[in-house]
């Protein structure tokens, strides 16, 4: 009985493509996923506003719907807050201006200091929390339950049925909801300054307001809140439109998207003041 010789135990060869090291990622920097949301942000609400002339010819009564639930269900609330706001500026306005022992520029304070530095952004913080969560969390539960899908699947155009409406009846209300609030933070300021607080005569009071405050000035304000109000609807919009993983994501998009628009409101609040009154305050002050 013969036995045959063991041969030596050989390594198993190796496909030469897997024995080569993997290639070497390269490092993110910590910024880089935000800048890449950021980019997606934008090439989103190009898509949206690129399709406004199909959403008033194709839905015109989704159009009217969205404007409608803004001023219905939100514009209220938004002007309380504004209400209180004038009131909150006044009575630190009025205590302030009397430790200086000019507690009769109350009109000049509420000019400067409210109606062009605090309304636009505080417009837009509100809107954000009240109507931009709501976005994100209306579409982002379609998007989960799949009835975006089922809009492509009858032939809709998704964006355009839900961003771009929400896009156009924005432009279309709240330039007027957002004056109309503009009106309540200096209700609430008089209220405050004159009726509680008696600080000047109503003369005086009104004389410093519009002394102060020119058409241009309310013309540019508008456009400052109209810019932050179009932006914080985009960003709300992406976040609901790409939400995913079940209603915990849909929690997640809508945290997001309150973040990014307060930092997007907070952004635009400097760049947006230096950019119209940065170096042109109108005091109109002489002898």
């Amino acid at each position: 009985m013969t036995s045959t010789p063991e041969t030596p135990a050989t390594a198993p060869m190796l496909d030469p493509l897997e024995s080569e090291a993997a290639p070497r990622t390269r490092r993110q920097l910590p910024m880089t996923p935000f800048f890449a949301t950021l980019g997606e942000i934008l090439r989103f609400g190009f898509e949206g506003f690129r399709g406004l002339p199909a959403a008033f010819r194709l839905y015109p009564t989704e159009v009217i719907r969205q404007a409608a639930i803004v001023v219905l269900s939100s514009a209220l609330v938004l002007w309380v807050f504004m209400t209180t706001i004038g009131a909150i500026a006044a009575l630190v306005g009025s205590y302030l201006l009397a430790s200086l022992g000019a507690q009769d520029y109350l009109g000049l304070f509420i000019a400067i200091a409210v109606v062009q530095a605090v309304s636009a952004p505080t417009f837009g913080w509100i809107f954000a929390a009240k109507v931009g969560c709501g976005y994100t969390a209306e579409i982002g539960t379609m998007r989960i339950t799949e009835e975006i899908d089922a809009l492509a699947v009858m032939g809709m155009q998704p964006k355009v049925y839900l961003v771009s409406t929400r896009i156009a009846s924005t432009l279309i209300v709240l330039p007027f909801v957002w004056l109309a609030g503009v009106g309540a933070i200096l209700l609430g300021a008089y209220v405050v300054g004159q009726v509680a607080l008696d600080t000047s005569s109503d003369g005086g009071y009104f004389d410093l307001l519009w002394s102060f405050q020119r058409p241009i000035d309310i013309f540019l304000a508008l456009t400052w809140a109209m810019v932050t109000l179009l932006c914080l609807v985009v960003v709300s919009c992406y976040f609901g439109y790409n939400a995913e993983g079940g209603p915990v994501g849909v929690g997640r998009a809508t945290a997001r998207s309150m973040m990014f628009n307060m930092v997007i409101v907070s952004v635009q609040t400097g760049l947006f003041y230096q950019l119209f009154w940065g170096v042109n305050i109108p005091l109109p002050i002489a002898n």
